[in-house]
């Protein structure tokens, strides 16, 4: 028994494409592109290998959102760049507190106590270290930095244990 889907054979014209192309656009995965058009996926791979213009659309449609991605990444970036900044300051005028709130079982107010938070020493060190409080901020996404001793080392083959 043969698991066929109930999918009409869909040919291969420029509207279909650009139905297509548009779901890609807008970070639609192949599956759906395939089904806005009422084809089966299997279609959709075998028209990219058939017609390389299909493929250089497809390849162009997903560009297009994955640029749309990483602009949105960005904006993203810089608004937590810009909340960092405007705490950081807050911290350092004194104008950041925390309030300390306990109630009893029907939600009264039984003790209530506000305090400025002070920056940490750490951070005060790490801020005059900088010199500047106008330097950028750096976002480091854990890329390993090579070791400067390695010149020293010195390295051996592995050997087999002996049994």
């Amino acid at each position: 028994m043969t698991n066929k889907t109930n999918k009409a054979r869909i040919k291969y014209s420029e509207a279909i494409v650009n139905v297509i192309v548009g779901v890609l656009e807008q970070g639609g995965s192949n599956l759906e592109a395939a089904n806005a058009v009422g084809m089966d996926r299997n279609t959709l791979y075998l028209w990219r290998n058939k017609y390389p213009e299909f493929k250089a659309r497809i390849e162009a449609a997903k560009a297009v959102f994955t640029a749309g991605k990483a602009e949105e990444v960005l904006d993203k970036l810089d608004e937590c760049k810009s909340l960092a900044e405007s705490y950081v300051l807050r911290l350092f005028k004194g104008e950041v507190v925390h309030t300390k709130t306990r109630v009893d079982g029907k939600g009264g107010v039984i003790f209530k106590d506000t305090e400025i938070v002070l920056p940490s020493d750490r951070l005060l060190e790490r801020f005059l270290q900088l010199g500047s409080a106008e330097k950028e901020f750096t976002l480091n996404i854990g890329l390993a930095q090579p070791d400067d001793d390695l010149d020293d080392f010195e390295f051996s083959e592995l050997s087999e244990p002996e049994d």
